[in-house]
């Protein structure tokens, strides 16, 4: 492959989910370290705020709106799946606002590292803990129905609304 990246949905939305474990890892990583120097907390909590504020908000945007309600019209099988996968989002807010908010005290005050490394932690487990069960029921139930259930119309829309929610990013 040399490194290219697909555009088809089903790679798109597991090269997210790999995105979403690094970076929350990153987070539980400097958090492990005490002796992170405050240039390196900066830039580690810089890089997590955005994913989670950008990237992830996107991601969601992409199964809600594109790809959740296209599944369950041609496959309302999966429609159970898909509520538990939506009410996973709503929870898994709290989750992520806790790792953002640590990651906004940490941005301004960085010197407060020792002091909130072990919130900066314990958020990232608990989120990480919550999307291996979430991750794991996309790509195992969802993704692949993505290549099975939708007409390739579907899918090339679903990747039309996908670039277009990423078309007036700024530059990182």
């Amino acid at each position: 492959m040399g490194g290219e990246r697909s555009d088809e949905v089903p790679e798109v939305l597991v090269d997210c989910h790999r995105r979403m474990r690094q970076v929350v890892t990153l987070a539980a990583d400097l958090a492990a370290r005490a002796d992170a120097p405050p240039d390196e907390v900066r830039e580690v909590v810089k890089r997590v705020h955005r994913y989670f504020t950008v990237a992830l908000r996107m991601h969601e945007e992409d199964e809600e709106r594109s790809l959740f309600p296209r599944l369950v019209a041609r496959s309302p099988a999966l429609g159970p799946t898909v509520e538990r996968l939506r009410a996973d989002h709503q929870a898994q807010q709290a989750r992520v606002g806790e790792v953002l908010a640590t990651c906004e005290e940490l941005l301004a005050s960085p010197e407060r590292f020792a002091a909130r490394r072990g919130a900066l932690g314990a958020a990232a487990w608990a989120l990480l803990d919550s999307w291996e069960v979430h991750l794991a029921l996309e790509e195992a139930e969802l993704f692949p129905a993505v290549r099975t259930a939708l007409t390739s119309a579907e899918r090339a829309a679903i990747e039309d609304e996908m670039r277009a929610r990423r078309a007036d990013l700024p530059p990182r």
